[in-house]
């Protein structure tokens, strides 16, 4: 059955959230990467009905004032406007952010100062276009910029605690994982991961290192991560409470 759209007011903006009327026992709030869902009976009566939908709407209200990246990315709302600074591992961009009618397609570049981000995005487009285009722009420049550091730390910490062989390194911008590593030995890490502290960038990529040895999740791959990061719990934690905030 599709869901119905819902909109929960926050403040000044607004958010769609889903609501599947299902053939279920119980009810079920979750954050999805389309948006807030909610789950219930289809038997409930009206006036249950009501009871959930505003308790649905208190939980998502809580939870995304606690989770800025999350209320930004659903609100369509951009981290980073035009004349703020983006801090990216130890450098410092400014952002320009212009509105033209003349663009057929979005497109950005890093100026020969080497210190000025330029967006340049196509006036007419929705909203939701805008912020998606700030974020695919400023992931893609950004992973060109830094990807050869990035491979360069990866050979350190893999020639220090693994010696393992890797094939292919590439930044990708995810919403959701950090890393993967595939049997090939090609090893992908989130673009986002450029906003994070250094020992987070470095948990990350000894844990798809770790993957070349373990392609599991047992005991002995939190070992061997654990070998190479005696502390990965604390950046393991704090990627957890802190990951919502790390996008563009």
């Amino acid at each position: 059955m599709a869901p119905q759209h819902h909109l929960i007011k926050l403040d000044s903006e607004q958010v769609t959230a889903f609501v599947y009327w299902e053939q279920r026992r119980n009810i079920r709030f979750s954050l999805t990467k389309k948006g807030p869902v909610m789950r219930a009976p289809r038997w409930l009566p009206p006036a249950e009905r009501k009871k959930a939908l505003r308790q649905f709407e208190d939980w998502v209200r809580k939870t995304l004032d606690s989770r800025a990246g999350l209320r930004n990315r659903y609100t369509n709302k951009s981290r980073f406007e035009d004349g703020d600074t983006i801090e990216v591992m130890g450098h410092t961009f400014r952002l320009r952010i212009e509105k033209r009618a003349d663009l057929k397609l979005h497109r950005g570049r890093i100026l020969d100062d080497g210190k000025t981000i330029l967006l340049q995005i196509r006036a007419e487009a929705s909203p939701e276009e805008q912020h998606k285009a700030r974020t695919h722009l400023l992931s893609r420049l950004l992973a060109a910029r830094f990807r050869d550091t990035l491979y360069q730390r990866l050979q350190e910490l893999n020639e220090k605690y693994f010696r393992v062989p890797i094939k292919d390194f590439r930044l990708r911008y995810a919403r959701t994982r950090w890393g993967s590593c595939a049997h090939s030995g090609n090893i992908n890490l989130n673009t986002r991961l450029l906003l994070a502290p250094p020992q987070v960038r470095d948990y990350v990529m000894i844990h798809e290192l770790a993957h070349r040895i373990h392609p599991n999740h047992s005991r002995a791959f939190w070992a061997e991560v654990e070998r190479a990061m005696p502390d990965y719990r604390s950046w393991h934690n704090w990627l957890r409470t802190h990951g919502d905030t790390l996008d563009f």
